[in-house]
């Protein structure tokens, strides 16, 4: 059976709001509990925070184009 499309866009824009904070909020806490590491060895916390923030802003641009 198919999804109506309105829904399947309401999923998809809810599932990338929540992988956007379930990669900003731990990587975020991760990186204030070593502010004195070194940038190289951060770095895949960086590209976590990055890669959920980008999920989050495209989740508020699906809602704000949706409506």
């Amino acid at each position: 059976m198919m999804m109506p499309a309105k829904f399947e866009r309401h999923f998809y824009r809810m599932a990338t709001f929540w992988l956007g904070w379930a990669l900003v909020l731990p990587a975020t806490r991760m990186l204030w509990l070593e502010p004195n590491e070194p940038l190289w060895q951060g770095t895949w916390r960086i590209l976590l925070v990055s890669l959920g923030t980008v999920s989050l802003l495209t989740s508020l641009v699906r809602a704000k184009v949706d409506k």
